[in-house]
Parts: C-alpha cells; sequence; structure tokens
C-alpha cells in the first residue's frame, strides 16, 4: 500500500510538473478597463477554446449582462493563449461583451496575479467574481446575491455548489440525463450538491437551505466574489500563497488571512451565500483545462495526493491563517 501511494505521488507531481510547459512567464500588460463610473460587478472568467465551456460562458454573460446591463464590466484570461475560437463563434459578441482580456497562459489566479498589481485597477467595482468556465450561473439572482453579499460584511464570498456526478463503472460512464450544449451531447448522471465525488469538502459548499449565509473560514477558488481591497490583498501581499503550478492551500488560508489584513475578526472573513448556488459541470467534456489531463487520462485519480504534496508550502508560511472549516449559520429573519 506504501509503496503504491507513493507511486502515485510521483506520477501526480510529474502531471503538475507538466503545468510547468504551459506557465511560461512571459510579459503580462496589466488589466486595464477604466469604466467611466463606479460599476457592481466586475465579471473575470478563465476560459479555454472548447466548444461545450465556450457555449456556456456565453450563457453566464449573457444573463448576467440582462440583469445588470452596463453595471457590469467582463474582463476574459484566455489561459491558452488565444482567443481565435471566441472572435471565430461570434465576434460581434465578443466585441459587445468583453471589455477587455488577456492572452497569457497559466492557472487562474496565478494568471490574475500577473495581470493586478494595484488597488487602483479594480477599486471602481463593488465586487470582482472571479470564476472558472465549467460553472452555470444562469439561476441566480445577481440582484439579491450582491444584496446578500454586502449583508455579510465579508471581504470574500461563494456562491453554494450543485454539480453533475460522475459515476465510472466498468470502465465507462453511466449515463442518463442528456444534456444538449452547442451540439454536443453529454451524458449526465445527476444534480447534487457538492463538487467532485469523495471530495471531503464538498459537502461543506452545499448549501443549506435553512441559512440566509454562513460565516466561514473556507470558500473554494471556483467561483469567489472579493472585495477590491480583499483580491489586491491575496493577489500581492499573500506570501506563497499562489504557485505557478497550483492554488491547491488558497482556499485554506484565504479566509483568516483577508479578515487580518482589513482588521476584522477572524470568523467574519468570508461568507458562504446559501441562497444563490451554481451548478459545476464536473463532467466529461466540460474539464478542458490541462490541469484536468494527465498524459490524455482523467487526472483526478491523483488530484488527493498533488492536493497534499502541492499546499504543503502554503501552509507552512500561514499556520495560524489555516482553516478549521467553521460555519456559522445567518438564518432569514
Amino acid at each position: 500500500m506504501t509503496f503504491l501511494l507513493a507511486v502515485l505521488c510521483v506520477f501526480a507531481h510529474v502531471s503538475v510538473s507538466s503545468l510547468r510547459l504551459n506557465t511560461v512567464d512571459v510579459p503580462a500588460p496589466p488589466l486595464s478597463l477604466s469604466p467611466s463610473f463606479h460599476k457592481k460587478l466586475l465579471v473575470i472568467v478563465a476560459v479555454g477554446s472548447q466548444g461545450p465551456n465556450l457555449a456556456i460562458v456565453v450563457r453566464n454573460i449573457d444573463a448576467l449582462r440582462a440583469s445588470l446591463n452596463d453595471q457590469m464590466d467582463v474582463f476574459f484570461m484566455h489561459y491558452d493563449g488565444t482567443n481565435a475560437a471566441w472572435t471565430e463563434h461570434d465576434s460581434d459578441w465578443y466585441a459587445r461583451n468583453v471589455q477587455n482580456s488577456s492572452l497569457i497562459r497559466g492557472l487562474k489566479f496565478r494568471m490574475l496575479q500577473r495581470l493586478v498589481s494595484t488597488y487602483d485597477q479594480v477599486k471602481d467595482y463593488d465586487w470582482v467574481w472571479v470564476m472558472d468556465e465549467d460553472l452555470d450561473v444562469r439561476d441566480i439572482n445577481v440582484h439579491n446575491m450582491l444584496l446578500d453579499a454586502t449583508d455579510t460584511g465579508a471581504g470574500i464570498v461563494g456562491p453554494t455548489v450543485r454539480s453533475f456526478s460522475r459515476i465510472v463503472s466498468g470502465g465507462t460512464y453511466n449515463l442518463s440525463l442528456q444534456e444538449e450544449t452547442n451540439n454536443t451531447s453529454l451524458s449526465l448522471l445527476s444534480v447534487r450538491s457538492g463538487c467532485y465525488e469523495n471530495e471531503l469538502m464538498c459537502d461543506f459548499q452545499a448549501p443549506h437551505t435553512r441559512c440566509r449565509f454562513r460565516y466561514t473560514d473556507f470558500v473554494e477558488v471556483m467561483a469567489p466574489l472579493l472585495r477590491p481591497r480583499a483580491l489586491l490583498n491575496v493577489l500581492q501581499n499573500c506570501d506563497r500563497c499562489i504557485h505557478k503550478q497550483s492554488t491547491w492551500g488558497l482556499a485554506q488560508i484565504w479566509c483568516k488571512f483577508s479578515a487580518r489584513m482589513s482588521g476584522q475578526e477572524l470568523d467574519r472573513g468570508c461568507a458562504l451565500l446559501d441562497q444563490h448556488s451554481l451548478l459545476h459541470m464536473d463532467a466529461v467534456g466540460f474539464m478542458t483545462h490541462p490541469k484536468h489531463s494527465f498524459f490524455g487520462l482523467d487526472n483526478h485519480v491523483f488530484y488527493a495526493f498533488t492536493n497534499r504534496v502541492l499546499r504543503a508550502e502554503a501552509y507552512e508560511a500561514h499556520q495560524q491563517d489555516w482553516t478549521n472549516m467553521t460555519e456559522t449559520c445567518v438564518q432569514h429573519n
């Protein structure tokens, strides 16, 4: 058993190391938007060029724009280094909806760290929503979500998470529930609360319907909303929190870290918004980022091992900020 674990850790290390080929630091122009008036929301999405996720992101932006109109700006981080698929898909839509973009490669918060270095770059927004591409947020009432986010007083908040489960049996996926996305037929098992199956923190992220929101010391990195000052503190003042090859460990640190930096009580740095849930499309076909593959195979076999290996440095630097997975439910009035 010990030998097997050692082999898996080596494989995981090789898998993560392979990302280094795609994360070479080239000069990155700073995020530049300069809105003419203060806005409610800046939406930053890490996007690739694959059809299923492209369609989801377009629908998300359309839904958010229908609610907020010119009260939001959109910034795309093209993690594969090109926006060609997007402009070929619909150049007019891209020009109307995406205020600016970057073509540097890498992981979401590492790219953002290189793009945002000053408070002035993000100060004209109430919130910055940093999200992955494989999420469906169309069921969220964004106006009410922002009201609840503001009422928490926290610097970092997150929608709760529901996801498509994946079950592998005999080397194949057990399939039901057809979903048509951009002419791509995906068979999906079921909708449940959680993240990746068997991850310990999934139930923690699931909606607790009796709560309006929960104060917590853990919010996942897939779709957090951050106050501009909290974002800058995380990106530029959190030593050894963000690595070129990984963000594992950041979610365990940033709640207490953000609270300390802003002078808040440590148990009020983050909140989960239980009345506002997104759908995580954790199904084959949607997971297109290089981090999901290991020589073309499903990389989540190695997830638990790389998680433990790569977050060790963050833990060493921030033991005082490390999560205890605490939560305090604030119920409806």
